[in-house]
């Protein structure tokens, strides 16, 4: 965990601060065109997402690696995950796949509610839950599979947990990314890595 302190002590020491709230939304989409996953592919899929509650914009060049593409939202809000890919699915029919919605949040409050972790973000009412990463949203194309979870990957809540054990009675400040689920309970989101941006630094 060397190098997680060393970030930390890093972006804590030059002051490293984002814009609050929502930063980036990334979404993976699996296109089922005759030309695999070419460019080409694409377009139909970024204008399904363009007419998606909220959705700003879409970016022109998805990362063909990962099967993502990444959007901007009007708001500073959440999505539902499961109402996008209801209404992506019927805008797009088989065309593509909708695997689910990934994003990254900028100087979340970490606090700890019934012993798990949940971060609170500027423009978002509710808390969101952090919880253990079940599998990434970045897709292998030619293998048809999620990619393999790193090691700091597999280990991030945890690590996180450990950090906030660590810390005084201040609140830490993080950077959260992972992938975003909704149930009754409200949002969560499976953390994939993390940075903390302020508060007490890890020993």
């Amino acid at each position: 965990m060397k190098s997680m302190s060393l970030l930390v002590a890093l972006f804590a020491a030059v002051g490293w601060s984002a814009h609050a709230g929502v930063a980036e939304i990334t979404i993976g989409i699996t296109p089922n065109c005759p030309y695999g996953n070419a460019a080409g592919c694409w377009s139909g899929a970024r204008e399904a997402l363009a007419h998606l509650d909220d959705v700003q914009d879409v970016e022109i060049q998805p990362d063909l690696y990962n099967c993502t593409i990444h959007l901007h939202l009007k708001n500073e809000s959440l999505p539902d995950p499961q109402k996008w890919r209801r209404h992506f699915l019927a805008a797009v029919g088989g065309a593509y796949d909708f695997r689910g919605v990934e994003v990254t949040l900028d100087d979340a409050i970490l606090e700890k509610a019934n012993g798990n972790l949940v971060v609170r973000v500027s423009g978002i009412p509710a808390p969101i839950s952090l919880v253990p990463l079940s599998g990434k949203l970045q897709w292998n194309f030619r293998k048809h599979h999620t990619r393999g979870l790193e090691d700091e990957e597999r280990t991030a809540y945890e690590t996180l947990l450990a950090q906030n054990r660590e810390g005084t009675s201040a609140p830490l400040t993080v950077r959260v990314t992972g992938p975003l689920q909704m149930s009754n309970q409200g949002w969560q989101l499976e953390l994939r890595e993390f940075i903390i941006t302020g508060g007490p630094l890890p020993h």
